[in-house]
């Protein structure tokens, strides 16, 4: 069983709007997401989304180029999240 923590950290001014969220492998089957908590509600939950797509997508297993791993990530956080706003 796969265990995630979620955290809504307020994330320090230099990265806002470069990044959202962050996830954390701790071990094989635990993560720790960072989602910036000065996000709107919507944003935020995109940023969840997006971040989970990570791991149920092995990400943190991938030789992907990154560039590939975050569009994966994007294209499933916004099926997620689609007519939410």
């Amino acid at each position: 069983m796969v265990t995630v923590k979620i955290y809504y950290v307020p994330f320090p001014e230099s990265c806002r709007g470069a990044v959202k969220g962050m996830c954390q492998q701790l071990s094989a089957d635990r993560f720790r997401i960072l989602i910036d908590s000065s996000l709107t509600e919507l944003q935020q939950r995109e940023s969840l989304a997006h971040e989970k797509a990570h791991i149920y997508l092995f990400h943190f297993d991938s030789d992907l180029p990154i560039e590939e791993l975050e569009n994966e990530a994007d294209e499933i956080a916004g099926l997620l999240t689609r007519n939410q706003s």
